[in-house]
């Protein structure tokens, strides 16, 4: 059990739910947790307008060290164009953290940032590379 990410291509027009059989994964990481803070504030923007704002279910508010109370577990999250450009910003200037510090716990393990930063760079080139076949980029979370 741990952290496990995904990141999806799939056709314009389809819904945000994952096909495991149909879409194409992209990449797979096993515990970055900057990345799934990253994503998770991303998706916070994208469901409430503002990544620190509360989820109004719970009350919870972005935290780094909040992930046994996290949402954003099994979840997606569309990236777009710009979002790939400002993912890969962050990976090159080292700030996937956001400023909010290290995202990390039992489940998601210790910052892995430069073990990663090659995959992630890579990963930005060909989530690029699928949208500029018009296809949507889908990244997905599950511990």
């Amino acid at each position: 059990m741990g952290l496990d990410q995904y990141a999806f291509s799939r056709p314009a027009g389809t819904t945000n739910t994952i096909d495991w059989e149909k879409d194409k994964e992209l990449y797979y990481w096993r515990k970055h947790p900057n990345l799934q803070g990253w994503m998770e504030r991303l998706w916070r923007k994208r469901q409430y307008g503002d990544p620190d704002k509360p989820d109004p279910r719970t009350g919870e508010g972005y935290q780094a060290q909040s992930y046994m109370q996290d949402p954003f577990n099994d979840k997606v999250v569309e990236l777009k164009a710009e979002d790939i450009q400002r993912l890969r910003l962050d990976i090159k200037n080292q700030t996937l953290n956001g400023g909010y510090g290290d995202a990390s716990g039992f489940f998601w393990g210790d910052p892995s940032d430069e073990y990663y930063r090659e995959n992630d760079i890579e990963f930005c080139d060909k989530a690029e590379e699928e949208l500029k076949r018009g296809m949507r980029i889908m990244y997905y979370c599950s511990w």
